[in-house]
């Protein structure tokens, strides 16, 4: 027979481990973030490179999942080349493109060396490419 001062003890112990136990499982919780696309929208009146994260909005690169939307949309006031830099491989669900303005100018989308864009629309979703039309 077990003597219940032992079993006490035992209890009092565990419940001594409980709180640490739940704050560790809780601070993993929440530090695990879901995967999710970055999509964002040209920031700049220039031309730059597509890796850079202060040529975008919000300041990140997009184009790193299938399903992203990369718009180039921003009211430029030349032509402007974005050039996806070697090694870089861009992934995209939806491509809009154009000026917004009356005087259009034109966006290039160059490849750097191996740089590459891929269009991959999220799962049963298709890709598309959009070029962007205004009227005055």
């Amino acid at each position: 027979m077990k003597n219940k001062y032992s079993l006490v003890r035992l209890r009092a112990s565990r419940r001594r481990y409980i709180p640490g136990i739940l704050a560790t499982v809780i601070a993993m919780a929440l530090a695990m973030k879901p995967a999710q696309a970055a999509s964002g929208s040209w920031n700049v009146d220039t031309a730059g490179s597509w890796e850079t994260a202060a040529n975008w909005n919000p300041a990140a690169v997009p184009g790193t999942a299938a399903g992203d939307a990369v718009n180039l949309l921003f009211n430029i006031s030349a032509a402007r080349t974005v050039t996806i830099g070697t090694g870089i491989s861009a992934t995209v669900g939806d491509l809009n493109i154009g000026d917004p303005t009356a005087t259009v100018f034109a966006y290039t989308l160059a490849a750097g060396g191996t740089g590459s864009i891929r269009l991959d629309g999220a799962a049963a979703a298709d890709a598309t490419v959009d070029p962007q039309t205004w009227s005055t």
